[in-house]
Formats: structure tokens, sequence, C-alpha cells
């Protein structure tokens, strides 16, 4: 399982890494800084898990997410939120381009729950015979 992250680092738990390296040899989790940097790095090899932060230096994340579902729409896309007091609402487009939204600070365990419950979800539309987990 391929995790990229987009973003600052600040935003992914501390003890994130540990608990992936419970998991297996296969799964990993990679962080770059900015949307361009993901771009490339979706573009050059499937990415099973893209998680965005709320504020990327060069381009809205709404715009990054939508451009990775167009690029491979597989690829689970999960949104981070900023809320005051856990008062967390994504915007009109972010709605349209994620499959979950996650409100920030994060939890190593909410993350993983949200990966394995959109991956159950895959599999289960996988086996409906729908081949696209796209939204939209």
């Amino acid at each position: 399982m391929r995790i990229l992250y987009v973003g600052d680092s600040a935003c992914l738990p501390a003890d994130l890494s540990e608990y992936i390296s419970y998991l297996g040899d296969e799964w990993r989790v990679e962080t770059v800084a900015d949307g361009n940097a993901a771009i490339h790095a979706v573009a050059s090899e499937p990415v099973d898990v893209l998680m965005v932060g709320p504020n990327l230096p060069d381009i809205p994340p709404p715009t990054l997410l939508g451009q990775v579902r167009t690029l491979r729409p597989e690829t689970i896309r999960i949104a981070l939120l900023e809320g005051e007091g856990g008062n967390v609402s994504p915007s009109v487009r972010l709605i349209g381009v994620a499959h979950r939204f996650l409100p920030l600070p994060l939890a190593s365990e909410t993350v993983l729950e949200a990966i394995h419950s959109l991956e159950e979800l895959r599999h289960l539309l996988m086996r409906m015979g729908v081949h696209s987990f796209a939204l939209g």
C-alpha cells in the first residue's frame, strides 16, 4: 500500500510510520511538500492513497485532488481539514474530489481506520462490477 501525503508533515501523527511498519513491508508512507511534486509522483507510479493537507504552497488542495482523480481514478483521496473546536466542514470543491475528510489534529488510528474502510468499499464495488472508485 503506497500512501502519499502532500503538505506540511507536521500535520501527520508522529507515530504513523511506526503504525504502518507493523502492517508489513508492502505498506509505505511517502511525503512531498507541494502539489506539483505530488502530481509528478502520482503520474510516475500508482498511489493507493493520497492524503492532502489543508494548505499547499503552490495549488489549492481541491485542484490537486481533481487532477489526481483524472490521472489515477482508483486512488483513494483523503482531504485533511482544519477547524476550530471540532467544527470542520469541507468546501463544496473538496466534496466533489475527495472520498473522505479527516479533521486535524490526526491520530494514527483515525488514518488507518479511514484507509481500511475505503479499501473495503473499493473491494465491495469491484465485486459488484463497478471498476472505478472515482467520484463525480
